[in-house]
């Protein structure tokens, strides 16, 4: 039997990636655990690993579930859940004691929480985004209504606003007081999102930073060693959220730069992330909104500078003195050639590789403590 059970909605996104790099360095360090998600295209099973396969039916439920989300027309937002079934949980609960949830969205509802607290000796829930504590957002963005109980919601019809509020208050007095229960934050900034909820105020948090397979990353050569720099942007460019609007102002910039700089994304790149390290000096994330991404470790595992939004936790991960916090969009835009130039001048080897080891203490640290806090929620 395995110590813990790894669930994600996805093996992708930034909590699905966090889940199975955290399998990954537990079963390194001899502590069995487990990694299922749902059977999803792209999903190449590895060692700890195990998809979640559904019925016709359920697959069928899961799309509906997906367009009526889709049909509220706001991104990052979901008011409507699939579940899983009991058969599936009870499978589940037979791996190991302890289920440690990283993405619930359309897998997990009020009804199907209540049932996994029946099954399993204890619940590790990491917040990689909002949506815990608030009616449906993955992302607030500015919006602080969550901070009382979303009672009205500007994101869905009024005629929907109660759905809302009934859905978050059920799921508060589901998880609240729960000794099974342990929710952890991986940011301060996530932490402080979720204590200013008044249905959620009372409610302890751990914070463990999310863990990453370093060993499976290596120093990058030296950077900035051609004329023209080459900007990483490595989330979908789709997404909204992640600054696709920044994105594509910057790409037409990019033309009128006199090939002073070049943006790839991992597509450009075929999606071979090995492919995209070795090839940019720097990486950008003009994210609208984010809380841990793990994106930016992995620059620094490479010993690359990050240039970024200073939004949610992403402060909290820039930590040399060639990484450069961005305040606003119109910032952005108007001075990203000179950020480039800052971060060109300030970079050098020594201090990539000072950022790489200072990010493997961390993780190191961070994975100590989620040995420790499964340890010592099954101890006798």
């Amino acid at each position: 039997m395995k110590q813990v059970v790894h669930l994600s909605t996805t093996h992708t996104g930034g909590a699905g990636i966090a889940a199975r790099h955290l399998n990954v360095m537990l079963n390194a360090r001899n502590f069995d655990s487990q990694f299922i998600a749902l059977d999803r295209k792209g999903f190449h099973i590895r060692r700890d690993e195990e998809p979640i396969s559904l019925s016709l039916m359920e697959r069928t439920h899961n799309k509906l579930v997906t367009g009526f989300n889709y049909l509220l027309g706001q991104p990052f937002f979901s008011l409507f859940d699939n579940e899983l079934n009991k058969k599936t949980i009870n499978k589940l609960a037979r791996i190991a004691p302890i289920i440690h949830i990283h993405n619930f969205y359309n897998i997990l509802d009020e009804n199907t929480f209540s049932y996994i607290f029946s099954r399993f000796q204890q619940v590790v829930l990491t917040m990689h985004d909002q949506r815990l504590f608030t009616g449906g957002c993955h992302y607030s963005l500015k919006c602080e209504k969550y901070r009382y109980g979303c009672t009205t919601c500007p994101r869905v019809p009024v005629f929907l606003e109660n759905m809302v509020f009934t859905k978050l208050t059920t799921l508060s007095r589901i998880l609240t007081d729960r000794d099974q229960l342990t929710i952890v934050a991986p940011s301060d900034w996530i932490a402080n999102s979720f204590r200013s909820s008044s249905l959620f105020s009372n409610q302890a948090i751990v914070k463990i930073p999310n863990v990453l397979n370093y060993p499976s990353t290596s120093m990058s050569s030296p950077k900035f060693q051609s004329n023209t720099v080459s900007v990483g942007f490595a989330a979908s460019a789709r997404q909204p959220i992640k600054g696709r609007e920044i994105l594509e102002h910057l790409r037409s910039l990019e033309i009128s730069s006199n090939s002073y700089f070049k943006i790839y994304t991992a597509k450009d790149l075929g999606s071979d992330m090995k492919a995209f390290w070795s090839r940019i000096d720097l990486l950008i994330v003009p994210s609208l909104m984010d809380n841990h991404p793990n994106v930016i470790t992995e620059a620094h595992l490479h010993g690359i500078p990050v240039i970024a939004s200073n939004v949610g936790g992403i402060p909290e991960m820039t930590i040399t003195d060639f990484d450069l916090l961005v305040e606003n969009a119109e910032t952005w835009q108007d001075q990203f050639l000179d950020f480039i130039k800052c971060v060109q001048i300030n970079y050098t080897i020594e201090k990539g590789l000072w950022a790489r080891n200072y990010v493997i203490q961390g993780i190191e640290a961070a994975l100590g403590k989620h040995i420790s806090l499964y340890r010592s929620l099954v101890s006798p």
